[in-house]
């Protein structure tokens, strides 16, 4: 309700499982579809060292 009242068009969800994220939930608003993803091998930003 609170993203359909400020007329948000999609919601991102990113699920963790001990501090990691572990999948990815996209949410089209206000009635679908929804997309679930499973995360594995993620590489985070802070991770990948420049060439």
């Amino acid at each position: 309700e609170y993203a359909n009242n400020r007329e948000f068009t999609s919601v991102m969800v990113v699920h963790t499982n001990r501090r990691e994220p572990d999948a990815l939930l996209i949410i089209n608003l206000p009635e679908g579809p929804t997309a679930h993803f499973k995360l594995s091998k993620l590489v985070l930003r802070k991770d990948i060292k420049f060439l």
